[in-house]
């Protein structure tokens, strides 16, 4: 883990959300593994289906170890870090159209997810705090996430690897309740999650509103929701659509299409594509001239701004004492 001394000059506290993630990667990930990364590799470890709890739940717990020993948090409380989160996941339809578990397969894969570009950090997060309510739901608040951990842990070891059945298997027995449709829904297929259903179990619902993306500034921001990569092996650029919605996914571009030229001057690398996309405002045009298989194909793409949401929680009209109080407890983190 490493920084610029100016960084920690400005803000000592800066790493700690990065520090956390590493020291709880001592129980998720290094001694409890996915069953594809027994023993150790010098190479890129293998392509694997529960990225989502081994990454994104490692996330979930070092956030509320940080809460737990009252240490500074950019969002000074678990709302509020779910209202960032939250909003982030509905501003990319991408989360709810690939699985978890197929984010986690094609993590480093670029290009593997499609037109699509889900985050698997957040999809895994999201995962964990919403597995958390239903467990603490299901157990009248005897029980949570950390029982699904502790369990694993003593289940599993560096030599004997966990899947994603495992998983269920552990949030089942935790919760006392059948897992396999919040899985199957959730984990295996590619459903948006229900957060009002689970926020309901603390009493809270909610609120989406859409309004034009802009800058700290208050400027409007342009839709430059496009990038590349070069697969293995390759030289050529390609694009990245992080979705069809955007104004490249609406033009015909799709993930995948080699990058020929850009209002007539050659693409050959990624650098250049970066700075072609980051000169362009609201109002701007490009000629994007691409190679596919079924030969070359030419969009005129003219950039315009784009809306973005923000998510609220609020409480629901109908939230019970009981409700209340088990919100005060999750939270503290208890």
């Amino acid at each position: 883990i490493g920084t610029q001394s100016s960084n920690l000059a400005r803000d000592p506290n800066i790493l700690l959300g990065q520090i956390a993630h590493e020291f709880f990667h001592t129980w998720n990930e290094v001694h409890l593994r996915p069953v594809s990364w027994i023993g150790i590799r010098h190479v890129t470890p293998a392509p694997t289906g529960e990225l989502w709890w081994s990454e994104g739940v490692t996330i979930y717990f070092a956030d509320l170890m940080l809460r737990r020993a009252d240490f500074p948090r950019p969002d000074a409380t678990r709302v509020q870090h779910l209202e960032t989160l939250i909003s982030a996941y509905v501003a990319n339809p991408s989360h709810g159209m690939v699985s978890a578990e197929q984010t986690s397969r094609a993590f480093n894969l670029l290009g593997a997810t499609g037109d699509y570009t889900p985050n698997m950090f957040s999809q895994g997060e999201l995962l964990g705090d919403m597995l958390d309510l239903m467990i603490r739901d299901a157990s009248g608040s005897r029980r949570s996430l950390d029982d699904v951990m502790r369990s694993l842990l003593r289940r599993f070891t560096p030599d004997h690897g966990f899947t994603g059945r495992d998983v269920e298997r552990a949030v089942s027995e935790a919760c006392a309740c059948n897992a396999l449709p919040f899985f199957d829904k959730y984990v295996r297929k590619a459903t948006p999650l229900d957060f009002d259903r689970w926020l309901g179990v603390v009493g809270l619902r909610t609120v989406v509103t859409w309004e034009t993306a802009v800058a700290p500034d208050g400027a409007p921001l342009a839709d430059l929701r496009v990038s590349g990569f070069v697969p293995p092996g390759e030289f050529q650029a390609r694009l990245q659509v992080w979705f069809p919605a955007t104004v490249w996914g609406r033009a015909g571009l799709h993930t995948g299409d080699r990058l020929v030229s850009w209002n007539g001057a050659p693409i050959h690398d990624v650098q250049q594509l970066r700075t072609a996309v980051s000169e362009m405002h609201i109002g701007d045009s490009a000629r994007v001239m691409v190679q596919r298989d079924s030969g070359k194909f030419e969009a005129d793409v003219t950039v315009p701004g784009y809306q973005r949401p923000t998510v609220h929680l609020e409480e629901r009209p109908d939230a019970t004492d009981a409700q209340r109080a088990l919100r005060t407890r999750w939270l503290a983190g208890r």
